[in-house]
């Protein structure tokens, strides 16, 4: 039996049959939950499990599966996404190890939709930060230098219990549904950051993201008047959860490092260049390489 379940939100039928060809040659039982009115129809592999439920927003849609799902981890994959699953094995074997962390996560490749050949790394070279000590400890040392969480490997109990938090929150700005989830995995055990890369994302996409379509939780918004209210969920359920001083501890930290404006943000992710013939990335001296099976797996649904 699976430790481990790929789940795979989704509202947008126009990726489902790339994800879906993607996603049948994996060992995972995969589940996708699609909120859209109308049910998608073709044939399923026998890994893959649909759930149609119309209309629910993220969280609701989220909780809606995971009461559909026994595995004791899920992990979390947008539809326009390809995870790696060598990553995914050396995730679920570090959260077995540490029966402490809450989540695993690794680095990102983006490629480019109209030539899926060519990769890009997202994010900088720098080392991670150490997110496997004490609360406090772990919530500075992760919002002081965010990597992205909402797509990662979690323990089921932790991401239940952040979707249950953010449904009851009702934030006005998507940006707090990831801020809730990392600051839950960061102050409730910690994260294994791994230096495999976990997924891949298109380019094009990443400029649709939710991140970019509202306002960065940055210390201008927290001052703005019309963010009270979210701010104040945020501040209420975190002290709630993790203690008191805790939900301004992150917003603090967070909005210190927050990205400047989306287009900057876009041309920072993109670099650098990463050709795919090489059989290491330019990283290879940080002990990440760049599995070429996996590539070439990707570049199969688009052909």
């Amino acid at each position: 039996m699976s430790l481990c379940t790929i789940l795979i939100p989704t509202h947008r039928h126009q990726y489902l049959s790339r994800s879906i060809r993607y996603f049948q040659q994996f060992d995972f039982p995969i589940v996708y939950c699609d909120s859209s009115d109308q049910a998608w129809s073709e044939r399923l592999p026998g890994n893959i499990q649909y759930l149609h439920c119309p209309k629910l927003n993220f969280a609701q849609k989220i909780l809606f599966a995971l009461q559909k799902i026994g595995t004791p981890y899920v992990t979390l994959c947008a539809d326009d996404d390809f995870l790696n699953e060598n990553a995914l094995h050396e995730g679920l074997s570090q959260l077995e190890m540490k029966p402490r962390l809450t989540a695993a996560v690794g680095r990102t490749l983006a490629f480019d939709d109209i030539e899926p050949d060519k990769f890009y790394q997202i994010g900088s070279n720098a080392p991670w930060p150490e997110v496997e000590g004490e609360c406090e400890d772990n919530l500075k040392n992760y919002m002081s230098n965010y990597h992205q969480i909402l797509w990662s490997l979690f323990r089921k109990d932790i991401l239940q219990t952040a979707m249950n938090m953010v449904d009851k929150a009702k934030f006005e700005n998507d940006n707090f549904i990831e801020l809730v989830i990392s600051t839950l995995c960061a102050g409730n055990g910690g994260i294994a950051m791994l230096d495999d890369w976990w997924e891949a994302r298109e380019i094009t996409t990443l400029q649709q993201h939710w991140g970019q379509r509202n306002r960065t939780i940055s210390f201008e918004y927290l001052a703005d008047s019309t963010s009270k209210e979210d701010v104040s969920r945020f501040l209420e359920i975190i002290d709630a959860e993790l203690g008191v001083g805790c939900g301004r501890l992150v917003l603090g930290a967070y909005a210190k490092e927050a990205p400047k404006g989306g287009a900057s943000f876009v041309r920072k992710l993109i670099s650098p260049f990463i050709p795919v013939c090489l059989k290491r990335s330019r990283l290879a001296r940080k002990r990440f390489y760049v599995d070429e099976k996996w590539l070439r797996n990707i570049r199969k649904v688009y052909v």
